[in-house]
């Protein structure tokens, strides 16, 4: 670190080396392997450096330095004149580590160097779908609900878009757009209703119409659900929550029997002690 701080990149580079062999298996070995990627770039050694920034990616690739090693790849990929790869590095660091400073710097390269002439195809519907699952991950909900919104925006549809419909609407649910998020997924389960996501999609538009205050629809939404999907691992969800709304209405009978039911039909749910205790 030393060494680094004072930019001997070459000793510093030998020292991470030593580093990681002398703390195989250590706590600083994944720091260790990732700076020596950055020493060697800045001391020029671009292939070298190419070779560590991969491993370290391959290694630890949700550690909080790898975003910046997946910028430092590009980076030493364009010194290597591998446009092409350099391209495809710029845009994991899009894909996978939305919001961060090293996402930033990588759409600011992209564009410079689509500016300079390199072929910097459009975003594919995967990598748009992946950016926004990760904003969701990182429970930024506004941002995933654009991101999405923009994926059902391309002409034609894209492949991946009944799960964007989806995502759009658990998103604007998590936001407090429950009329929204209604919308979309109602829209959703009715024409895709064999797609894997239909059972919770049901299940949210469900939650949705019981947070606005219409319980009608909100149990028929629910009762949708079981009837289609009963072995769905959200059919013991969507019965819970059907009792709490009875609950909620003070129609204890109902209450007793849905409880019954569901601790009676999926005695191995979380909700099964709870559906007892309530009953």
């Amino acid at each position: 670190e030393y060494h680094f701080s004072k930019a001997r990149f070459s000793r510093a580079a030998a020292l991470y080396e030593l580093a990681m062999e002398l703390n195989a298996g250590g706590p600083l070995v994944e720091r260790a392997e990732c700076q020596r990627a950055v020493a060697l770039l800045n001391s020029s050694a671009y292939v070298p450096a190419i070779e560590a920034f991969e491993k370290c990616l391959k290694d630890h690739p949700r550690a909080e330095f790898a975003p910046d090693a997946g910028l430092g790849l590009a980076r030493a990929l364009i010194a290597e004149a591998q446009l092409e790869r350099a391209v495809a590095a710029y845009r994991d660091v899009w894909t996978r580590h939305p919001g961060t400073p090293a996402d930033q710097a990588a759409e600011r390269e992209l564009a410079d160097l689509k500016a300079a002439g390199v072929d910097v195809p459009e975003y594919s519907g995967g990598e748009i779908m992946e950016r926004g699952k990760n904003l969701s991950l990182l429970g930024q909900h506004d941002k995933a609900t654009d991101v999405f919104m923009r994926l059902l925006e391309r002409k034609p549809p894209p492949s991946n878009r009944p799960e964007a419909m989806f995502r759009a609407g658990v998103a604007m649910y998590k936001l407090g757009k429950r009329g929204d998020a209604a919308v979309i997924l109602e829209k959703m389960a009715r024409e895709y209703p064999a797609d894997p996501h239909a059972p919770e999609a049901l299940y949210w538009i469900g939650r949705s119409y019981s947070k606005l205050g219409d319980w009608d629809r909100a149990t028929n939404t629910l009762q949708k659900l079981l009837d289609r999907f009963p072995e769905s691992e959200w059919a013991d969800d969507a019965l819970f929550h059907i009792g709490n709304i009875y609950r909620e209405t003070g129609d204890m009978k109902k209450v007793v029997h849905v409880y019954e039911h569901l601790a009676r039909k999926y005695p191995d749910s979380r909700f099964a002690d709870s559906a007892l205790w309530w009953r």
